[in-house]
């Protein structure tokens, strides 16, 4: 219920979920009266518990923590709150103290963080691990977000980046979240800012708007099905990187390959633009 206070001892977590066992977790506090998770611990201090565990068999539908406080986790399971192969929604709630990460997912983790505050976490505030169609959305991190997989549908957008300075704390997504990137926030920017793109090949139509830091391409982009009216606006954005693909394969129309091609004498401005900075074929 609102205002209750779960207190854990060394090495005892809240686990939800068994292999054999689906189970869920409702907690919904209010904002005067949020539900805390924390250490029993008179000295707390980070990692002094396991934390919240969904397990793969969690019942991620079900699942919630809304208006919560989970602190001083992070023991074995590295995060205040982790998600194992599972789902489930985190809004509304302050994430704070882990000895590593905020929320962890791993194993096609698919959760959905909203509206949260994140603080004096060591690592990152949320990291996905493996392929995720985690939503993140409407966040503050001080110690930045991270997707290490290129794979899946998540998305982030819509958060407030601060002290966005620290190059191991830049934002990381695949190819595809970069359409939408622009509607977060990044203050404290300085010359290591970058958003991190993981190379993927992408078959829908995107915009990678001015984020107001640069894209910095980690892998090759492969993009498919390149509509006509902007061709010339992805090539630019792909030669101009501040860490440009080693090679980008394209499927466009033959005339824009052509032109894109061409030799000197029959070179357009496109042409000129592409070959500058890489090699057409």
């Amino acid at each position: 219920e609102p205002g209750a206070t779960l207190r854990f001892n060394s090495l005892v977590g809240l686990f939800i979920g068994t292999a054999t066992n689906r189970g869920a977790l409702m907690a919904v506090g209010t904002p005067s009266a949020p539900i805390t998770f924390t250490t029993n611990n008179a000295v707390p201090a980070a990692g002094q518990w396991e934390g919240i565990y969904f397990d793969d068999a969690s019942a991620g539908l079900m699942s919630l923590l809304d208006n919560c406080v989970v602190e001083y986790a992070g023991q074995t399971n590295l995060g205040d709150v982790r998600f194992d192969n599972s789902s489930g929604t985190v809004r509304n709630s302050t994430l704070r103290n882990s000895s590593s990460r905020g929320i962890y997912g791993t194993l096609a983790a698919f959760p959905t963080i909203q509206n949260n505050t994140f603080s004096g976490n060591t690592d990152f505030d949320v990291y996905m691990s493996g392929a995720s169609n985690a939503q993140v959305t409407g966040n503050t991190f001080p110690s930045g977000a991270l997707v290490d997989t290129a794979a899946g549908t998540h998305a982030v957008t819509g958060n407030t980046f601060t002290n966005y300075h620290t190059a191991p704390r830049n934002l990381r997504v695949g190819a595809h979240a970069g359409d939408g990137i622009e509607t977060n926030v990044f203050n404290g920017t300085g010359p290591n800012s970058r958003i991190e793109v993981l190379g993927e090949t992408l078959s829908a139509d995107a915009t990678w708007s001015d984020a107001g830091v640069p894209y910095a391409m980690l892998g090759d982009v492969v993009i498919a099905n390149v509509p006509y009216y902007i061709t010339s606006k992805i090539v630019q954005k792909l030669m101009t990187a501040d860490n440009p693909p080693r090679t980008a394969v394209l499927l466009v129309q033959k005339e824009v390959a052509q032109r894109i091609a061409a030799e000197p004498g029959d070179m357009s401005i496109l042409a000129v633009s592409a070959q500058v900075y890489a090699e057409a074929t």
